[in-house]
């Protein structure tokens, strides 16, 4: 059987043609390691917004707008046949309605056609395919939610039984939001609860949708930089045991400053109770997989202390 993979590039990775060319060279290398390939893609970054603010000047009805919100990703994946094609690489795109993805009024993708799919991979090595977009019942142009290319892969990559792959301009999951710990960690792997735990308080890493899809059907998704052959973060179903402290989520106001610590279960460590009451915290409250602890407004270099006496241990 041939071994497969999914390659889903965002739109930081499709913005100009030499960034296009990268995602091309980064899915040339996957080649070596796969026997095929099928690159979902997002639209150029900011298309969709750009749309919208255009749009926003007719007052357009929803089934419209939903039509002019299709654009951006068929712009990428015809781009991207353009550019394998110059490397001389059998690939061919296929568009949404090829595909018959067919999306319901929930946003979830009910169904596309395999046949189609498996029918080129016989005379091609690399398939390109819109995410985002699909039709519906009554074959209008229909999107998913935002992010919906994330969703988009991982339905594949379940139906194809393929290795899935989400490349962007982040290397993976780190320990924390780098821009605000500088010595944040990049973690080797991290489980959907997790994820979806700090999607409550830092900004989505990651659609919703497809990582709750992608946990029920027990995939495992790498995480990953379009533009260096780094090693990804593995999302995966398997457990947290010991529930390690994976992420540390600070927010500061003019008063107060904010720090969760995220792990699966943490609530079952007892041992962390005593550690947070020596720093003197205003409260704290522990939920299943986080614990949110309040503190006077805190500085750069008290909160790196606090961020090294928690992460990972």
């Amino acid at each position: 059987m041939e071994k497969i993979a999914v390659l889903k590039f965002g739109g930081s990775s499709l913005s100009n043609s030499q960034k296009i060319e990268n995602a091309v060279i980064r899915s040339e290398k996957f080649l070596k390691s796969y026997s095929k390939i099928l690159i979902v893609l997002s639209a150029p970054s900011n298309i969709t917004d750009d749309l919208i603010k255009i749009s926003s000047y007719f007052n357009p009805d929803n089934t419209t707008l939903e039509k002019l919100l299709t654009i951006g990703e068929q712009i990428s994946i015809y781009l991207f046949e353009m550019a394998l094609k110059k490397r001389k690489i059998k690939a061919i795109s296929l568009n949404h309605y090829q595909l018959k993805i067919k999306i319901d009024k929930n946003k979830e993708i009910k169904s596309l056609d395999l046949k189609l799919i498996k029918k080129n991979f016989k005379y091609f090595d690399i398939i390109i395919f819109p995410g985002f977009i699909g039709i519906d019942k009554d074959q209008n142009p229909l999107t998913l939610a935002r992010g919906g290319s994330d969703y988009t892969a991982v339905y594949l990559a379940n139906k194809l039984k393929a290795d899935c792959y989400l490349l962007s301009d982040i290397k993976g999951v780190y320990s924390s939001n780098p821009s605000k710990i500088e010595n944040a960690k990049k973690l080797d792997e991290i489980t959907y609860t997790e994820i979806l735990e700090i999607s409550k308080f830092d900004s989505q890493i990651r659609q919703n949708k497809a990582m709750e899809y992608a946990a029920k059907k027990n995939l495992q998704i790498f995480l990953g930089s379009t533009f260096e052959n780094s090693k990804m973060t593995l999302i995966t179903s398997k457990k947290n045991k010991n529930s390690k402290i994976r992420y540390i989520f600070i927010n500061s106001t003019q008063n107060t400053t904010d720090i969760t610590l995220i792990a699966e279960n943490i609530y079952k460590r007892k041992d962390l109770k005593e550690k947070i009451e020596k720093l003197n915290p205003l409260s704290y409250f522990v939920n299943e997989n986080s614990i949110i602890i309040h503190f006077p407004k805190l500085n750069t270099n008290e909160i790196k202390k606090i961020y090294f006496k928690f992460i990972l241990k």
